[in-house]
């Protein structure tokens, strides 16, 4: 079974490339989407992590606050790594099980989706791993436009994390997503990599 992670920074465009593979009938597990039903539905999450930002964490009818987790983590980025220790042993363990899920269903090709696939080290177990990328200008565009930031708050958010040379000398597959070089013809070259080739 091929496990394919996909990453890439804030404002990349991951989204619209996962919508694109899952069109194709890929099953994708969506890491950071699963860790936020976890935080919010996990109880032994709920009190860690109320421990560790206060109980404004939550909204009064118990979704996760989201905006406040967001702009603590970016203000104390020691915060973000308490948190993402607590977070990701238990997304880990709901992915293996996912997988195993997916292998009994007998499919030979599913794709991970994780923004802090390296930064997490969460790449191991993956066969190969795709980035997506997009320049810094494109990106500070997406954020105001999609979150509304200003641009200094949309660059503060990109260089919280990995910069993007670092993910690339991790990527076996390298996808540009700057709205000018065409999406579809960079899929088809990653997914004919994992068809069955006929023999000779």
């Amino acid at each position: 079974m091929y496990i394919v992670g996909l990453t890439g920074g804030i404002g990349v465009g991951k989204s619209y490339i996962l919508q694109k593979i899952q069109m194709q009938g890929y099953p994708i597990y969506m890491a950071d989407s699963r860790a936020k039903v976890l935080m919010q539905e996990d109880p032994f999450l709920r009190e860690g992590i109320i421990a560790l930002l206060g109980p404004e964490a939550y909204l009064p009818d118990g979704t996760l606050n989201r905006s406040y987790i967001a702009e603590r983590i970016f203000r104390e980025p020691f915060l973000r790594e308490k948190l993402n220790a607590l977070v990701h042993p238990r997304t880990i363990q709901d992915f293996l099980a996912w997988v195993s899920a997916q292998k009994a269903k007998g499919c030979t090709v599913i794709f991970k989706e994780a923004a802090l696939t390296l930064e997490a080290g969460a790449y191991h177990g993956l066969t190969h791993l795709v980035v997506v990328y997009a320049p810094v200008k494109v990106r500070i565009e997406r954020l105001c436009q999609r979150d509304g930031l200003s641009p200094t708050a949309a660059l503060a958010r990109i260089q919280g994390q990995w910069p993007e040379w670092k993910k690339i000398a991790y990527a076996d597959f390298l996808i540009v997503n700057d709205g000018h070089l065409p999406i579809e013809p960079q899929l088809e070259n990653l997914l004919a990599h994992f068809q069955p080739h006929p023999s000779p």
